[in-house]
């Protein structure tokens, strides 16, 4: 096979991995944009610089640079500055755990303590409480809910909270004992 062969298989492999993980992206409530540039990121070597971006997935400025600094926020790239250059170059955490650790600190933030904000407003709510069949009823639901919720936080707590390693030895001491 020729390099300008090679070339040209890997690019429409490249593109049809960053097509699949905007899908995904976009089935995780990520901005399609922000999961194509994370896809394109995680398929590359080297750093990219911003100008690669908008090239290889036809992005404004803009959106790039907004993107490229939400990706950061959520601690999945690293912007890397060369000696001698003004530009500021982007690689992607590669490392799957570290990852995904990220990903679930990030919903965590966005879906999960939202939920659990519910519990203050119950707390004021309670304070002027009326004593209305319905109201107890609508208690009762999201004592349910936020039990729930709370037993989830712990979870994330805990897997966030711990190593890799530590959950690959909790893993094979469960396996050992069935």
């Amino acid at each position: 096979m020729s390099k300008a062969t090679e070339i040209t298989v890997w690019e429409s492999v490249q593109l049809e991995f960053i097509q699949k993980w905007r899908e995904l992206g976009t089935a995780w409530g990520i901005p399609p944009a922000m999961a194509a540039i994370h896809g394109l990121l995680l398929s590359q070597a080297d750093p990219v610089v911003t100008d690669e971006v908008m090239s290889i997935l036809s992005l404004s400025r803009g959106s790039a640079h907004t993107q490229l600094q939400a990706l950061v926020e959520w601690g999945l790239v690293y912007p890397v500055k060369s000696l001698g250059t003004r530009q500021m170059r982007y690689v992607a955490e590669k490392d799957a755990w570290q990852m995904m650790s990220c990903i679930a600190r990030q919903r965590k933030k966005q879906e999960l303590d939202p939920l659990l904000a519910l519990e203050a407003w119950k707390g004021v709510r309670s304070e002027n409480a009326v004593d209305l069949d319905a109201v107890r009823a609508l208690d009762k639901t999201l004592d349910g809910i936020l039990t729930q919720a709370r037993a989830v936080d712990g979870v994330f707590e805990r897997v966030l909270s711990e190593d890799e390693r530590w959950w690959e030895q909790w893993l094979i001491r469960g396996l050992r004992r069935n």
